[in-house]
């Protein structure tokens, strides 16, 4: 099954990063910013496998994407499945803008799309 989904990337104005290991919903940052309409837009493919495989493509560039792979497991727990992810970045990774979560969104929207759920409160809490 396929989904697309698209997360905008953000401006910070200021950040505080916050971790409770103990919580890993509240973990994130604090802070204030503004979206921009540039992001990432997520094409995903899941499909059955024998066991957990993700296969991350980043503008076309094969990728291990620790911030995406993570909220992935998140969002999948230890179900045995293939996922491929074809994200297609409009800004620059690690330039303050955001696309780290962008690219992590925009991939537990799509995913959340074709694995059923109703509201995409677990996609949003997986990338967070």
């Amino acid at each position: 099954m396929k989904a697309t989904a698209f997360a905008p990337g953000h401006i910070s104005g200021f950040f505080e990063p916050v971790y409770h290991p103990e919580y890993i919903d509240r973990t994130g940052s604090r802070g204030a910013g503004i979206n921009i309409m540039l992001g990432a837009t997520s094409e995903v493919t899941v499909g059955n496998s024998s066991k957990q495989a993700f296969d991350i493509y980043i503008n076309g560039k094969k990728t291990n994407a620790p911030v995406t792979n993570f909220a992935l497991k998140l969002l999948l727990g230890k179900n045995p499945v293939h996922v491929v992810v074809n994200t297609k970045m409009d800004l620059p990774i690690g330039q303050g803008f955001g696309m780290s979560a962008a690219g992590a969104l925009s991939v537990t929207y799509a995913v959340s799309k074709i694995i059923g759920f109703s509201n995409f409160f677990e996609a949003i809490k997986a990338s967070h």
